[in-house]
């Protein structure tokens, strides 16, 4: 190749690896910077989401309690759970539960336990499908201590706030109270509306995980949670990012278990613009990146007039030499370049009218 064309190659070359290098590092940059932000807003709107299950969960166990300790309650539940000769010896457990009926407000279901443990009656929403309650964490701490417990159920794929008293008749237990109310879609809305992400519920559901609660959030893409991540439900992970295939790329999702006494189940939260986080590029880069090109515009322009200028007057001269050199008279350099070119074209003249 000409040695001209050769400089010029690369010098294009140079200037293309130079521009690709410096946009590759900012747009680097800039999808660490986004991923970040997007990582950072998430973390808030699952702590603002705590702060609102916690919230729910006093005010469900303020109601709990107000029940719990009407002395008159508590009388009327250790009368009804005394054998009762009138009927053949079992307790009294359709007075309890019409009492229920009676007294149930702000939420969803209310179960009154004996002081072993086992279930007597409920009344409302029927929220977990089994009646045994003594092996049920919460059930056996109040059973252990004596003091009002609250928690979370996550069967028959529902996500249900629990709190649980103990029905004391002096130092003496003598039943045991639940309280629990479903996690509502209204939840989710305050969520998103504070947080401004989208969010969702995923509770275990056989071999899998359904969703119950959704806000924004395709249930499609939360599903792939199990085909991606089985063990997104395990708490002892704590909370942590995943990534979720979306239409538009990979999403970013934080993952946040939330454990029950009788299952599994996790907050999914995303914030706006995560639908593809390899694609995310902020406005700013923009600037950037124009700037890169503006130089690498000047650069190949630059490139451009020193091979205009230099390189090929100096290869028009070298070929002139080589002819003079091989014996050839009456020949003149005529290139163009620049000043110092145009000098050194006319001395190599004065030089070559001598020898002729």
């Amino acid at each position: 190749m000409n040695p001209a064309y050769r400089s010029l190659a690369l010098g294009l070359l140079g200037v293309l690896i130079l521009s690709v290098a410096a946009a590759a590092g900012v747009i680097a940059h800039a999808r660490i910077e986004a991923r970040s932000a997007l990582l950072n807003q998430d973390r808030q709107a699952a702590a603002i989401a705590g702060i609102l299950q916690r919230s729910h969960m006093r005010e469900l166990a303020l109601r709990a309690h107000v029940l719990a300790a009407d002395p008159a309650f508590v009388d009327y539940v250790a009368q009804s759970l005394l054998p009762s000769p009138r009927l053949g010896g079992a307790v009294d457990s359709a007075s309890i539960n019409n009492l229920l009926d009676e007294r149930r407000k702000g939420y969803d279901a209310a179960m009154v336990l004996d002081a072993h443990g086992d279930l007597v009656t409920r009344s409302g929403i029927p929220l977990r499908s089994t009646t045994d309650f003594r092996d049920d964490t919460l059930v056996q701490r109040v059973l252990r201590t004596r003091h009002a417990v609250t928690g979370f159920w996550s069967g028959q794929g529902l996500l249900t706030r629990v709190a649980v008293e103990p029905l004391l008749r002096g130092d003496t237990l003598k039943g045991i109270l639940i309280a629990a109310t479903r996690v509502k879609p209204d939840m989710l809305e305050e969520l998103s509306s504070v947080t401004h992400t989208r969010a969702g519920i995923v509770v275990g559901n056989g071999s899998g995980v359904s969703v119950p609660l959704s806000k924004g959030l395709d249930p499609t893409v939360l599903g792939a949670l199990n085909r991606k991540h089985p063990d997104v439900l395990d708490d002892r992970k704590g909370a942590h990012f995943v990534q979720l295939p979306v239409d538009r790329g990979v999403a970013l999702a934080w993952v946040e278990p939330i454990a029950s006494s009788d299952g599994h189940a996790a907050l999914v939260i995303l914030a706006p613009g995560a639908h593809d986080v390899n694609a995310i590029l902020p406005p700013a880069t923009h600037v950037f990146l124009a700037g890169i090109a503006i130089l690498a515009a000047i650069g190949v322009g630059w490139v451009l007039l020193m091979h205009r200028r230099v390189s090929l007057p100096i290869e028009g001269m070298r070929r002139i030499l080589q002819r003079a050199a091989d014996g050839e008279n009456g020949i003149t350099l005529r290139t163009g370049g620049n000043a110092s070119l145009r000098r050194l074209r006319d001395t190599i003249n004065g030089v070559l009218e001598r020898l002729s």
